[in-house]
This record gives C-alpha cells, structure tokens and sequence, in this order.
C-alpha cells in the first residue's frame, strides 16, 4: 500500500488526474513493488510479525509456507485482536 500511494505521487504533486491515469495505466506492480518481498512463515509468532511490520513500516504482511503464499496479515488483523469479543 504504501508503495503504490508513494509510487503514485503525481497526483499529490499537482499534476493532475490524467498524470495519475497515465501512472495507473503503465506502472507494473513489478515496478512498484518492495524487493525483496518481507514475509512471515505461518508457525512463526504473532509478536515477530508485529515487529517486523514496525521495523519495516508495512501495513501488510505475506504469509508463507515454504515458497507458497497462504495469507496475509494486516494492521486491522491486529486491531480486531484488541477490540472487545474479537469483533
């Protein structure tokens, strides 16, 4: 998330809503994603994921087992775990 909103800065920058289409239009994602990608394997604790989204400053994290991707925790996964009955 941040690297697209920082990827896509044109439209922050005054030039314009056809910049910001142009910038839509022809970024790949393999050019505005992070490499490499931060993830987290699915036995690891809840606390290391915490930490490395804080040290990385990310507010998403991919889930790994071995070289699949089986999910991803968000910064509202961890809010849900502090409102009142889980919701």
């Amino acid at each position: 998330q941040s690297d697209f909103v920082f990827n896509t800065l044109s439209w922050q920058l005054g030039q314009g809503s056809r910049a910001n289409e142009r910038a839509l239009e022809t970024i790949v994602a393999k050019d505005l994603m992070r490499t490499p990608a931060i993830t987290i394997d699915s036995e690891a604790p809840l606390g290391e994921a915490a930490r490395l989204m804080t040290e990385h400053k990310i507010g998403c994290l991919p889930v790994v087992e071995g070289p699949s991707l089986v999910g991803i925790i968000t910064e509202g996964d961890f809010l849900a775990l502090l409102a009142p009955n889980g919701s």
